[in-house]
């Protein structure tokens, strides 16, 4: 087959000039991988440009594997814009948003990714062992809006109270696709979902808010706890107890550190109109509060609570700093 024939961007798309000299211009591939068995296999110009745009079977491995090198080897001039282009497929640009993505570098890493998805999803080969471990997830499955990007997918762990953690996988700020509730000291247990949620493709997401809001905890007390990201589950001690370490049990230290915060609570206080200027201006204290997270450990509660009043308002005027800024 004449692999030009299966670049679905024709000649009466209109074309844009690809600058050579631009860093941020520069050719990658990503896939995207379908409902259905078809990959669709982008040469890509930042993030919406690209020059080479095919649907293939899954089980044309030959057909992928020469698209993927004949891809590879192009110095593209031109390209079109993705979001009006898929159109040329039988795909559009609604399912486009929500399909699986990646960036191989290797035609063979298309192969493993498409196994590791169908196989996260039907718990089937490496994936059979943690059928048991569903049980935990209090995931609330919501279809999102976008297909959240796999290169902010993390662990983060909450240290909750009467020693429970519960242990998120990130999918961005929006999205989760995990969150359970366990005791600290259930290492098995923890290793199981650690694992489980390190290693899936995830395809089922939902919000942190209403994922939240079906635990016993309210999103305002899960917003106080302290947390951290984590890689395996030995880190979920570790980051706890040197979170507690820091934190400190001086009366002396306690009180010169709620000095501090009711100041910087103040301070806050008068903001005005202006979050931009005001969070610009003030940016050391900022980053200072910003350092002091480990205080959500704090064996003071009013040190604890006070803690979480100050973050809770210096992010507001960050938000509103950023909705400002853009």
């Amino acid at each position: 087959m004449e692999i030009l024939n299966l670049n679905c961007i024709s000649i009466n798309d209109k074309m844009y000039e690809i600058d050579p000299n631009n860093e941020d211009e520069k050719p990658y591939i990503k896939v995207f991988y379908t409902d259905a068995d078809d990959i669709i296999i982008a040469g890509m110009i930042a993030s919406h440009g690209v020059y080479w745009l095919s649907v293939t079977d899954i089980k044309e491995t030959d057909t992928i594997r020469k698209i993927f090198a004949y891809v590879s080897a192009l110095i593209p001039t031109k390209c079109a814009n993705i979001h009006a282009v898929i159109g040329n497929t039988y795909y559009n640009d609604e399912q486009l948003k929500l399909f699986p993505y990646n960036f191989p570098a290797a035609a063979d890493e298309i192969f493993s990714h498409y196994s590791r998805i169908k196989d996260s999803f039907s718990l089937s080969g490496a994936f059979e062992k943690y059928k048991d471990i569903l049980k935990y997830n209090f995931l609330v499955p919501a279809k999102p809006k976008y297909m959240p990007n796999p290169a902010h997918r993390c662990i983060q762990v909450y240290y909750a109270n009467d020693s429970e953690i519960m242990i998120l996988g990130v999918a961005d700020n929006c999205y989760l696709y995990w969150l359970s509730i366990t005791k600290m000291d259930d290492i098995e247990t923890n290793r199981l979902i650690v694992e489980y949620i390190s290693m899936i493709e995830p395809t089922v997401f939902g919000s942190w808010g209403f994922t939240v809001d079906k635990t016993k905890y309210t999103y305002d007390q899960f917003r106080s706890f302290y947390y951290t990201t984590i890689t395996c589950v030995e880190d979920i001690e570790t980051h706890y107890r040197r979170a507690k370490n820091r934190s400190g049990k001086s009366n002396a230290k306690d009180n010169q550190l709620i000095s501090k915060l009711q100041k910087y609570l103040a301070v806050m206080s008068q903001c005005n109109d202006n979050p931009m200027d005001f969070y610009n201006s003030h940016s050391e204290m900022f980053r200072d509060i910003w350092s002091m997270k480990h205080l959500r450990c704090s064996d003071n509660p009013k040190l604890r609570n006070l803690f979480h009043q100050v973050e809770q308002r210096a992010s507001n005027i960050y938000n509103a700093y950023m909705t400002e800024a853009h």
